[in-house]
């Protein structure tokens, strides 16, 4: 790519980076006072007129193409909303407007949607109860009213422990809205982070770097992160440094450090076990592990019931039909509708990384985490719409290290609007399906290189 390419692509992504950060800010009042106080308002906007019911709804597929699937999916709903409990939502503080419309779970809840179980998991560890909101009949109406009343909506935690008595412990002394602010911030200081140490895989080329620095830059799933106020930047910056460390170009302490803060974020990074153990890497996988399980374990021997529901909602053994779940499982379920398929096709993708890590003596940890995120998009149950942020590592790692302008494919595909903006209000199984597809073919494309494409070279000594 021609330097006057990458700095057009790197201007564009600040600009679009900046628009990010001014349409989450639009949601928002500031108040005067000591501190500054951070409120959400509405700002009167409507929705689009076509997503309304009483509207014919715009573009393709409107009708159902293939009826025999949409009745049997129809079906499989209700039967899901009849045997499941729904959450329930409040009333919304703020509306909808600008990039929220291009993306699915901004539209369903106000900004910090998912943010607000830290802080109530923090509240939880001061007073002495479960972190996961399994309280005791006995337990003092006074406080858990409290609790209630100190921070907005929130969906129930299902953090591992050592984050709530650590992350979600310290944000609990804030006031809400100043804490996600705070944890706004920290988003972006971690996307700060990413790029600037991106700067060493260059090698001094400032393309690569210029390129790089606007795919972290200028991709619209990072909106929803900070949107829904997630923790999926957490374990982006932890692949971005394991995959410098496999190299050879982060110590291991600092390595050590994000490996064992990813696996008390989330279980996800226990993925990447397979390629620490084909690269010996041992002193940073049990390091970490033990870490990670050892706290766990310390708090699930005192509350046994909590040890259960963690592990249920880690296992995902349970298919998720909404459409925020963006896996390659939610898709296949469309066609199948088979609760025992998502197993079997796991296992088989779970096979050919285990394969492909082991039989390959010589294929680069870059390339294999390439590899295994993306098979955690393609085999994983609960996949969601912010997870997307994980791909970032996955192919600006290659990009950096080749230059290759295949690795910008599945980022434009991923960094792309859906058709969520057209599809919305008026969806079928067609839609539905085409939706998903739009979700799935990034990971899909990077798995398929991983196992077509060569080695991009042999770690040193190797």
């Amino acid at each position: 790519m021609k330097r006057r390419y990458a700095n057009g692509f790197l201007i564009i992504a600040i600009l679009f980076h900046g628009i990010m950060l001014w349409n989450l800010a639009g949601h928002f009042a500031w108040q005067s006072g000591f501190p500054p106080r951070w409120l959400p308002e509405k700002t009167g906007t409507p929705t689009p007129a076509h997503w309304s019911s009483s509207h014919r709804g715009i573009g393709p597929f409107r009708s159902r193409i293939d009826r025999n699937k949409e009745a049997l999916w129809i079906v499989k709903k209700k039967e899901m909303v009849s045997s499941r409990s729904l959450m329930a939502v409040p009333t919304r503080q703020t509306d909808n407007f600008g990039l929220d419309f291009l993306v699915r779970d901004a539209n369903n809840t106000d900004p910090g949607g998912d943010f607000f179980q830290l802080v109530r998991s923090g509240l939880d560890v001061r007073n002495g109860t479960s972190i996961y909101e399994n309280y005791p009949k006995d337990m003092d109406p006074t406080i858990k009213r409290l609790m209630d009343e100190a921070v907005p909506f929130h969906p129930p935690n299902r953090y591992p422990p050592a984050f709530a008595f650590t992350i979600g412990f310290f944000l609990s002394f804030l006031r809400p809205w100043s804490a996600y602010l705070l944890w706004i911030v920290i988003h972006e200081l971690t996307l700060l982070f990413c790029i600037f140490y991106s700067a060493r895989l260059t090698e001094g080329n400032p393309v690569r770097f210029r390129v790089a620095a606007a795919m972290w830059l200028g991709f619209l799933p990072w909106y929803l992160e900070l949107y829904m106020g997630q923790t999926t930047f957490i374990i982006m910056a932890a692949t971005l440094v394991l995959g410098m460390y496999l190299d050879g170009r982060a110590g291991g302490l600092h390595s050590g450090i994000w490996w064992t803060l990813s696996l008390i974020t989330k279980p996800i990074t226990l993925l990447f076990t397979p390629i620490l153990i084909r690269k010996r890497r041992f002193a940073l996988l049990l390091s970490g592990v033990m870490i990670a399980v050892g706290s766990a374990a310390a708090y699930f021997a005192v509350r046994p019931d909590d040890g259960r529901l963690f592990l249920r909602w880690m296992s995902g053994e349970e298919m998720v039909y909404s459409l925020g779940n963006h896996g390659l499982q939610a898709l296949l379920f469309r066609f199948h509708m088979n609760e025992q398929m998502p197993l079997i096709i796991a296992v088989v993708l779970v096979s050919v990384g285990l394969l492909r890590t082991f039989a390959q003596w010589k294929m680069h940890g870059i390339r294999l985490i390439s590899l295994w995120v993306s098979i955690y998009f393609l085999a994983y149950t609960h996949v969601w719409e912010h997870h997307q942020v994980l791909l970032l590592p996955a192919v600006i790692l290659p990009w950096l290290f080749t230059g290759k302008k295949r690795y910008l494919i599945p980022w434009v595909l991923a960094a792309a609007p859906s058709p969520f903006f057209i599809f919305n209000g008026h969806w079928n199984w067609t839609r539905e399906v085409i939706y998903l597809a739009c979700a799935t073919l990034p990971p899909l494309i990077l798995f398929l290189d991983t196992l077509i494409a060569g080695q991009v070279r042999a770690l040193p000594g190797e």
